[in-house]
């Protein structure tokens, strides 16, 4: 009865009352009619505002659901197919670019030109002056080229392997000599053999020797009047070049970049060519420029990426998943979409710039265009210094609302401008708006009750449920014990068991279900105990690997079964916990017993282990091979009396108590329990205890056990 009259009371409360203040705030609203109806015409405005917003949102997301895909699909591990399949998304206007950075923000893709900080040395020839002075002087001065090659090829046959810039400077002079010997096949062989040794080095010497050595080759070639393998070697070096622009020197680029450009403008009035390798090569070398030119601009998006982006994202920690960003240059918006990348050993970002022209053209305006309005209202689009994006707005018209297409364009406005409502702008709002406000409050109010009485009267009847089938559980759970002895007992006292085997054996199974009734009732009774806050707990420092072995042990008597396996796994070296060895072992037993239960295989397998979790604190875990838990049954299993309502633990007998009282026995050592779980595969239940649990809880220890603490300290 008194329950009944506290919900009444409840019901009054949060229901009847605001109902009488609604009633008069909607009286005290008709007294400003007029107000109340200008104030709709500017929500309706409004509403029209959002309703465009969302189409616009809702077409932007159906774009990028297409990188949530990419995201969660599995990739292939070679890096070409990775990134064309991560590219895929640029097929479609709406993406402009793409690019794939690491966890560490640095850009993997679009790959850079290589840069080096490396200044070319000037060359010394060191313990070899002496032949190359010998070399030069018979080159530059007696003009003895013979002589000179054979200075240069002592100090190639001296020169060890790690000496190969002094390597590289001679045997530029052997070619040098043949060439001006007019020995062009010698020369060739002695500018390729430079080209190829020095083709794996990327220092700006290296490079030098490569670009001079590849002319030199092209020119041999003109000589020989092998045209085409002139111009297919002056668009290779061209191409090498651009590639390596950042690698060499600034005067050194330019001299050699005018020097192929100047040969490859020959190329059109070359007659010696025919007329398709000529247009081969005039479009390859077209291409090389293009790709240039391409290499140039991504190299400025790139700089901007990390000049105003890169910092933006790393602040984006509390997105798990990924979003938009923006950013503006000049006068320029730039808006980019992210996703968090994980697979296998790779973890980064995928990071998508957004074509704002094509979203402006494609979607905005035509999603404007399609609401109604009306002939004296405009629907328009604005960018940040509120400028019409879509159509030119004369002196007639005045802005009566305007919203932000948040999140994704923030930058840009809706905008509904109307003819001639300048005075609609100058109403009094603060009557309207205390109006509005109260009524939201009291439809809140209103909203919360109804959803507390609801909530509590589901609460309630699974409550009342839930200790029905409880008493209805713990009688059973009684009687089979009771029915079992009685029956023995009658057995022995009717005389029916003539041997002493079968006495004993009666005997036996009267002293197991005597003990499975003492526990029962154990359990009981330390519920009702941990319920009214009146268990005492005997805390003492305790071995955690002996007693988890002693449980399992003593576990694996009880139950005398030859299916069910059990194993222990204990991590060595693990330290000594304060603990209520009693209320622990009872704790473990209940989890040993859940998994024995609840578990339809033919080989039931446990295993049970102890180890470290950091530093400061220690598990123990029971783990089986059993039917497993949904997961949002995780929370409720350590209510009291819930039990799953499922065709296979229905079939099992409980109480719905042992899992609150192992999470009870838990909190009370300032622990908690983990449950990880897979349907129909395992369960896995770990009680977390911390090491540091001196500090007692008011109520739950046993005055015995903090006077023997104290005398041991003292």
């Amino acid at each position: 009865m008194k329950y009944e009259l506290k919900l009444l009371l409840l019901l009054t409360i949060l229901v009847a009352l605001p109902c009488i203040l609604l009633s008069a705030f909607a009286l005290e609203a008709l007294l400003g009619q007029k107000l109340i109806i200008e104030k709709k015409i500017e929500e309706s405005y409004s509403a029209i505002a959002s309703t465009s917003r969302k189409n616009i949102i809702e077409r932007v997301s159906s774009k990028i659901k297409i990188l949530d895909k990419i995201a969660n699909q599995p990739l292939p591990m070679q890096s070409n197919l990775m990134i064309a399949l991560l590219s895929e998304p640029l097929v479609d206007n709406f993406f402009h670019r793409f690019y794939l950075l690491d966890k560490d923000y640095n850009i993997l893709y679009p790959e850079e030109r290589p840069k080096t900080a490396e200044a070319m040395d000037v060359f010394l020839p060191g313990e070899n002056y002496h032949h190359f002075e010998n070399a030069y002087f018979f080159e530059f001065q007696e003009q003895n080229l013979t002589s000179a090659i054979e200075e240069y090829q002592k100090i190639v046959a001296d020169l060890p392997e790690q000496k190969l810039d002094a390597l590289g400077h001679a045997l530029a002079g052997i070619a040098r000599c043949y060439w001006k010997a007019g020995m062009m096949d010698k020369a060739m062989e002695s500018y390729q053999y430079l080209s190829k040794l020095f083709q794996d080095r990327k220092d700006p010497q290296s490079l030098v020797f490569i670009i001079e050595g590849k002319s030199q080759i092209a020119e041999i070639y003109k000589i020989k009047n092998d045209l085409e393998s002139h111009y297919q070697t002056l668009l290779y070096l061209l191409e090498y070049m651009i590639y390596n622009e950042f690698q060499i020197s600034r005067a050194k680029y330019i001299f050699h970049y005018r020097q192929i450009t100047e040969r490859l403008s020959f190329l059109q009035q070359e007659e010696n060519l025919s007329i398709e390798a000529r247009e081969k090569f005039e479009k390859s070398y077209n291409n090389i420029l293009d790709n240039r030119k391409q290499m140039q601009m991504q190299e400025a998006e790139l700089k901007e990426i990390r000049q105003y982006l890169i910092s933006e994202l790393k602040n984006q920690t509390d997105d798990k998943k990924g979003g938009y960003l923006h950013y503006q240059r000049g006068d320029k918006q730039n808006l980019i979409c992210y996703r968090h990348f994980a697979k296998e050993n790779f973890h980064g970002y995928l990071v998508y710039k957004i074509n704002l022209d094509y979203c402006l053209q494609n979607i905005v305006i035509p999603c404007l265009q399609s609401q109604e309005v009306g002939k004296d209202a405009k629907l328009i689009v604005m960018d940040y210094t509120g400028t019409s994006l879509n159509e030119k707005i004369s002196s007639p018209f005045f802005s009566l609302v305007s919203q932000p297409i948040n999140p994704v364009f923030p930058f840009w406005q809706i905008a509904i401008y109307l003819k001639n409502v300048r005075s609609l702008e100058e109403l009094s709002q603060s009557q309207s708006q205390l109006y509005f406000l109260a009524l939201i409050t009291i439809i809140l109010v209103l909203l919360v009750g109804v959803y507390t009485i609801i909530t509590t009267f589901v609460r309630e009847v699974k409550s009342a449920r839930r200790k029905s089938n409880f008493v209805s559980n713990v009688t059973h759970e009684l009687k089979t014990p009771l029915t079992a002895i009685k029956m023995f007992v009658e057995t022995l006292l009717l005389e029916r068991a003539k041997s002493k085997e079968d006495q004993r054996e009666c005997l036996q199974i009267i002293a197991s279900e005597s003990d499975r009734l003492s526990r029962l009732i154990d359990r009981i009774l330390n519920f009702a105990r941990m319920e009214q806050k009146k268990r005492k707990f005997h805390f003492e420092w305790a071995d955690p690997k002996q007693l988890v072995l002693d449980i399992g042990k003593d576990f694996q008597t009880q139950i005398h079964d030859t299916s069910c396996s059990i194993q222990w796994n204990m991590e060595e070296n693990l330290p000594q916990v304060f603990m209520d060895q009693e209320a622990m072992r009872e704790a473990i037993m209940n989890l040993l017993s859940n998994a024995y239960k609840y578990n339809d295989k033919a080989q039931k397998n446990i295993t049970i282990k102890a180890f470290h979790i950091g530093t400061e604190k220690i598990g123990i875990a029971v783990k089986d091979n059993g039917i497993g838990i949904p997961r949002h049954e995780f929370r409720k299993i350590f209510q009291k009396f819930y039990r799953i309502e499922d065709t296979l633990t229905r079939k099992i007998e409980g109480t719905g108590l042992g899992l609150s009282l192992v999470d009870s026995i838990a909190k009370a050592h300032r622990g908690k329990v983990k449950v990880q779980s897979k349907l129909r595969q395992s369960s896995e239940f770990t009680i977390i205890l911390p090491l540091n649990n001196m500090k007692p809880t008011p109520g739950r220890y046993s005055w015995f056990s903090i006077f023997k603490r104290f005398r041991i300290r003292k």
